[in-house]
């Protein structure tokens, strides 16, 4: 069963300003689930996906207490998930005013998530 690892961080174009977290040695990653990016209008970001890149919106969510709504994209293995905020005070919401929309956060696929997790960890720098 392949599960995911998110590996969250502060995005600018040169991956900087990366979030400390702890993160196993060594995760055997098979590949990206899902890239998840902070927009200010999931409507029109859909709009744009579809009519513009051709790609199909195939769910549509919210996450209560992330305080996020959220729509998602199949591009080969990978997904997209687009977030919006549903609340300012809410962790995309903070993302968005501090860094502007933009990629928020990459969801890395392991093929065994709790081997993972017993790896010794590393934190991230950057």
């Amino acid at each position: 069963m392949v599960s995911a690892i998110h590996f969250i961080w502060y995005y600018d174009y040169r991956m900087q300003n990366l979030h400390k977290q702890q993160l196993p040695i060594n995760m055997n990653i098979s590949h990206i689930e899902h890239i998840g990016i902070a927009v200010k209008n999931l409507e029109e970001s859909i709009r744009y996906y579809e009519e513009v890149l051709g790609l199909k919106c195939y769910a549509i969510e919210e996450v209560k207490d992330q305080q996020v709504k959220t729509a998602f994209f199949q591009v080969g293995q990978t997904k997209i998930e687009l977030l919006e905020s549903t609340s300012d005070d809410g962790p995309v919401g903070k993302f968005i005013e501090k860094k502007g929309e933009g990629i928020h956060h990459l969801a890395f696929a392991v093929n065994d998530i709790e081997k993972s997790l017993r790896k010794p960890m590393i934190k991230a720098s950057g």
